[in-house]
């Protein structure tokens, strides 16, 4: 499939990308499509550390963040700049994080 990013779920469970279509099983839906995998980092501390792709912005955001929330997630650090949060439409990432009960942390760190 296409950019995980760009993904439109439809009620009837077919999941269109741009260039392909996915059904997906009974029960599924818009909320479990998200870009909330999560890729876990090992290491000494305490607690799980984990890096997961940028949500997708806009109208998908306040999915995106229900889906953190389902999958354990407690605590978004964010990388990115204004003008980055910006152009993908993350500018209300905070917003969402926050109002499904995960704390936000902006740590913008500039390219190069």
């Amino acid at each position: 499939m296409g950019d995980p990013h760009s993904l439109k779920a439809r009620p009837d469970g077919t999941v269109l990308d741009g260039h392909h279509r996915l059904t997906l099983p009974p029960g599924d839906n818009r909320e479990e499509v998200t870009s909330a995998q999560k890729f876990p980092i090992p290491g000494p501390w305490r607690g799980r550390l984990a890096v997961i792709p940028r949500p997708r912005g806009g109208d998908w955001l306040e999915d995106e963040a229900k889906a953190w929330r389902r999958n354990g997630i407690d605590l978004v650090v964010s990388l990115l700049e204004n003008e980055e949060a910006e152009q993908l439409d993350l500018l209300a990432e905070r917003r969402a994080a926050e109002s499904n009960g995960i704390q936000f942390i902006p740590f913008p760190i500039p390219d190069r």
